[in-house]
């Protein structure tokens, strides 16, 4: 996880916008997070709930999630968090 982000929910929103052109599945995520599947579960809810993401539910069982994708307010989020992660370099000009 990169250091100037702090928890599965920003990470998720990072992943999300940088590596899986904003939609993803949940093996994609738990792959490339190494949580375990409850616990992205879980920060998938989190985001779901602050309508950062789109959830989209598989037609025939309702509990499964085929794919999540990034909404308008998770993209302020990404769009906030690039902005900290370029306070948190070092200065280049020295």
């Amino acid at each position: 996880m990169p250091e100037f982000i702090r928890n599965l929910e920003e990470w998720i929103i990072w992943l999300l916008a940088e590596e899986f052109h904003q939609s993803a599945t949940i093996d994609l995520i738990v792959q490339r997070t190494g949580y375990r599947q409850e616990d992205v579960l879980s920060a998938i809810a989190a985001l779901e709930r602050v309508k950062a993401i789109a959830v989209y539910r598989n037609v025939q069982q309702a509990m499964n999630i085929d794919r999540i994708r990034l909404v308008p307010s998770g993209m302020r989020t990404y769009e906030d968090l690039k902005k900290k992660q370029e306070r948190s370099r070092p200065d280049k000009r020295l």
